[in-house]
């Protein structure tokens, strides 16, 4: 398979991201990541998905396009990413996604396209919610268990995202990055993300955006 452009993602800065994501999401893994890629503009694209430290667990297996790397415990993903964009014989083909600032000035410098962590994971959430036809059918909880595979999540973030989906009524169309620009908050700690963020801003998201994930997760869409 050939590919004309690629894409790098800091992973656990997009997963630690805080703020954007429904609370039910908020444990989301990198399974559940590459699952809102394939449902999104960089579908398809070849993807590099760097995590601090090794792995502790097996992963479900990836599509061939997306691969997981990680640091080690001698280095730190930014480390690794920044290796990845000096070597790339063509870095205006190279897309690199983080809020590092170290990463950023590397990505300029090579003339790569750089985007935020936050502005990526809001217009995974966009291009989602582009696809939600007209009355999507009620999310039940039978599907908890296709959560818990699709997204990663504990039992805990499953119950918290029924309870999104049953209290959520239809808003205004979601907000884009530059409309409504979320709360600055610190930057969390390196490591793999927590199970259970809260975010406190479930209700920016449509009923049925949390409704047609569940559809993903069950085959149906």
């Amino acid at each position: 398979m050939v590919f004309s452009m690629r894409l790098i993602v800091d992973a656990w800065n997009v997963l630690h991201v805080q703020g954007v994501l429904p609370s039910g999401l908020a444990g989301m893994d990198l399974i559940g990541l590459s699952r809102l890629l394939g449902r999104s503009r960089w579908n398809g694209l070849l993807t590099d998905l760097v995590c601090d430290g090794s792995p502790s667990t097996a992963h479900e297996t990836l599509p061939e396009h997306i691969r997981v790397s990680w640091s080690g415990h001698d280095q730190e993903a930014d480390d690794l990413i920044e290796a990845m964009i000096e070597q790339s014989t063509t870095p205006r083909r190279l897309t690199v996604v983080s809020s590092d600032l170290r990463l950023k000035k590397a990505a300029k410098r090579r003339r790569c396209k750089w985007l935020d962590a936050q502005s990526f994971l809001r217009a995974l959430l966009d291009d989602l919610s582009s696809t939600l036809p007209e009355n999507p059918p009620k999310a039940s909880h039978e599907t908890a268990d296709q959560w818990r595979r699709t997204f990663g999540l504990d039992a805990e973030a499953v119950q918290q995202l029924h309870a999104d989906a049953e209290s959520m009524e239809l808003p205004e169309a979601m907000a884009s990055p530059q409309d409504n620009p979320p709360a600055t908050r610190p930057t969390p700690p390196k490591g793999k993300p927590p199970r259970n963020s809260p975010t406190g801003t479930s209700s920016i998201f449509p009923k049925g955006l949390i409704e047609q994930a569940v559809r993903i997760a069950k085959g149906e869409a």
